[in-house]
């Protein structure tokens, strides 16, 4: 006769199901009286996710239930509360119906699928990374105060909706290329870069397209394109993750209007001099990781420095303006003395 071994007994302990089941394909799992979806191995391709299985509420969509099921269309019960990361992760979606009773969306919970429009209801409070990344909005709807990172949707929606108080919003997007830039419009009124085609040393953005204003740099726009200069201009307002990283960039001048610049924006490059905007007001994490700064200079208003955000460089002092009230670990190499403007004191790194 079979024994169960401790694992089991834990799990048991913990209040899950003993083994993975599945009705009509889907793959569940139960623990303290609600349900998780954990896969899918049904065939259908338009699925309907029950409200209940075995009498309990189907509470959470786990991590990558139905990665790559080519589904084309899905019912989500007004029982789910959560959808964790990359649920429906690279499917054929192009109309999504979210439940009154979702609070949170996971990282890449509903990237790389076909949806042209979205509405995020109130009770959502937390969009994670990538949620929606690869998708060709028409329409996104956002509740007020959801909490999302600048590349949950597109730069720009995350750039008007926290500048607007991030009050509900209704924001339009349309994918516009042109000879040179692929690009995405926000209300008909601004435009952030997605990809530039033709490229050379030296990245001149321009400060309009179309007779619109480019207010963002997005994810990768300009990685890997050999630059050794690039000049930004003073309507941009964010600049996204990794958008130069990977060239040969040895000065850069962030403008004033910059308040944002993202993960990994600059990362490994040969920046020897960089002038920071004065109103630039959070600094990602790893965004001028290995370069070759010897001086640097923070501006009076910015709040945080992230994880990394300056390490394999050539600095060896830094003072931090009083306007600093978050950097994150290891944001500055060991060996460099960290200052705090107004204080004697050196300090490591850490939460002000």
């Amino acid at each position: 006769m079979k024994t169960m071994g401790p694992f089991v007994i834990l799990l048991i302990c913990l209040g899950f199901s003993l083994y993975g089941q599945n009705i009509n394909g889907f793959e569940y799992a139960s623990r303290n009286g609600t349900v998780t979806i954990t896969g899918y191995i049904g065939g259908a391709k338009s699925i309907v996710i029950p409200e209940k299985i075995d009498g309990l509420p189907v509470d959470t969509i786990g991590h990558e239930a139905f990665d790559s099921k080519m589904l084309v269309s899905v019912s989500i019960p007004n029982s789910v509360r959560k959808i964790d990361s990359g649920a429906f992760y690279n499917n054929q979606l192009t109309i999504l119906i979210l439940p009154d009773s979702l609070s949170f969306i996971g990282d890449a919970a509903f990237a790389y699928n076909r949806l042209t429009r979205i509405v995020i209801p109130d009770s959502v409070t937390s969009i994670g990374i990538k949620a929606f990344y690869g998708n060709d909005f028409g329409l996104i709807t956002l509740p007020r105060n959801v909490v999302m990172k600048p590349d949950s949707f597109f730069l720009i929606v995350y750039d008007n909706y926290t500048r607007g108080g991030r009050e509900k919003s209704v924001f339009s997007i349309s994918t516009v290329s042109t000879s040179e830039y692929k690009t995405a419009v926000l209300n008909n009124s601004e435009v952030e870069i997605l990809e530039q085609y033709q490229r050379n040393s030296t990245a001149l953005i321009p400060a309009k397209i179309n007779g619109l204003p480019v207010v963002a740099i997005g994810e990768k726009a300009y990685s890997k394109s050999n630059l050794t200069s690039v000049y930004i201009p003073d309507s941009v307002r964010i600049i996204g993750e990794e958008a130069f990283t990977n060239n040969r960039i040895n000065t850069v001048v962030i403008p004033d209007s910059v308040t944002t610049i993202c993960d990994g924006a600059f990362i490994n490059n040969q920046i020897i001099n960089v002038t920071l905007g004065e109103f630039l007001a959070s600094i990602g994490n790893a965004a001028f990781t290995s370069n070759k700064l010897t001086n640097l200079v923070l501006p009076d208003h910015l709040v945080s420095i992230g994880f990394s955000a300056f390490t394999l460089n050539q600095l060896t002092s830094v003072t931090i303006p009083a306007s600093v009230n978050s950097i994150r670990e290891n944001a500055f190499d060991s060996k460099v003395k960290i200052k705090k403007a107004g204080f004697l004191p050196y300090f490591r790194h850490e939460t002000l």
